[in-house]
């Protein structure tokens, strides 16, 4: 399976919809797709998740004679609607760099030993991962980074994996408390640490 870091950023929000209808019920409900995302900078992605959640209609219309069919919108009334979240409140999903570090420090703990493992080795892999200049410098982003939530619960579902408590192939939920879930689900004292 491929992991798909952004897929959490293509969720649409209701203020992604709201700008949306906006600028189609300015121009009298619809209006070209390519005319959307030119003049108004709206992505495309956007309009696809309206179209896959009810909100847009799209269909092609051909002009008069010679030229390229358009997709044309047309926005119906989200009244009445399921409408999607509030940016606040969708959960943000990890990033690509929290996710490496968190790997690292699993992977150093369990080289070097849980006895051993502490700040120096936390600062270790930080510097290896990010080329700092100062070794303070490094100290202080690794302890920082450390108190994340997030990067809390990707090392819990680390060592998890490494424990066998979840399966090895199995990919790691996209948010803080997807792992939490899936760990109570197992059964691990783990969902309760971060």
């Amino acid at each position: 399976m491929v992991i798909d870091l952004m897929k959490h950023r293509l969720i649409l929000s209701y203020e992604e919809l709201k700008r949306l209808e906006r600028v189609m019920l300015r121009k009298g409900g619809s209006m070209p797709m390519r005319e959307v995302t030119r003049s108004y900078g709206i992505p495309l992605w956007i309009v696809d998740r309206a179209v896959q959640g009810g909100w847009v209609k799209t269909y092609f219309r051909k002009p008069p004679g010679r030229g390229r069919p358009s997709r044309i919108g047309e926005f119906r009334d989200s009244s009445f609607a399921n409408l999607p979240l509030r940016r606040k409140e969708i959960e943000p999903g990890f990033s690509g760099r929290h996710r490496r570090f968190a790997l690292e420090c699993v992977y150093t703990a369990v080289e070097r030993g849980s006895v051993r493992f502490g700040i120096p080795a936390i600062v270790d892999v930080y510097q290896n991962l990010y080329q700092c200049r100062s070794r303070e410098g490094a100290r202080a982003s690794a302890s920082r980074l450390m108190k994340r939530r997030d990067v809390q619960a990707m090392r819990q579902w680390y060592f998890a994996k490494l424990n066998r408590e979840v399966w090895k192939d199995e990919t790691m939920p996209d948010t803080i408390s997807g792992i939490r879930k899936r760990l109570q689900e197992v059964g691990s004292e783990r969902a309760d640490w971060f």
